[in-house]
């Protein structure tokens, strides 16, 4: 009986110690990553989008389909090399690390500076840009533009000046 166990330990380790190889029927890393990388920023756009789940599914289908073209991979290749990953997680894990870094560096070169609110930023700051809308009153653009009226004449209002220019 120690002898079951002690051959049942030393496969465990051989086998643990063992690299895992990638069949030939199985997308490569590189290419998996890519096609992650890109799986992803589809589904960051859809979720993005102000529609309905219905056409999301949709939409995210025809971002599926266009990156598996793109990647020359079918959905079937796709999904076979994703289950055959799913079952050694040492390899989908180290697969999902570079996916991770691959997005994160992407979106630090995406994402905006931060604004300095010193006073240097606001006196260089007097470009042709709009003024932001405060509230629900017109935005003065230059101070000598006059401001719309808000109030809008009606029907009736033009008939009584009309009868009043006939008198």
């Amino acid at each position: 009986m120690k002898y079951h166990y002690l051959t049942a330990g030393l496969v465990l380790l051989m086998a643990c110690g063992q690299k895992t190889s990638i069949p030939s029927d199985v997308l490569q890393p590189d290419t998996m990553v890519q096609l992650l990388i890109g799986l992803h920023h589809a589904d960051a756009r859809v979720s993005n989008l102000r529609i309905s789940k219905d056409s999301a599914y949709v939409v995210m289908r025809h971002y599926e389909l266009y990156l598996y073209d793109q990647h020359e991979v079918s959905e079937e290749e796709y999904l076979s090399s994703k289950q055959w990953y799913l079952s050694h997680p040492e390899v989908y894990v180290s697969l999902y690390e570079r996916v991770v870094d691959s997005l994160n560096t992407m979106e630090e070169t995406v994402r905006p500076e931060p604004r300095n609110n010193n006073a240097d930023s606001v006196s260089t700051n007097q470009g042709n840009r709009p003024r932001p809308n405060r509230g629900n009153r017109p935005v003065l653009v230059n101070p000598e533009d006059e401001v719309p009226s808000t109030t809008m004449g009606t029907a009736e209002d033009e008939e009584d000046t009309d009868d009043e220019d006939q008198e």
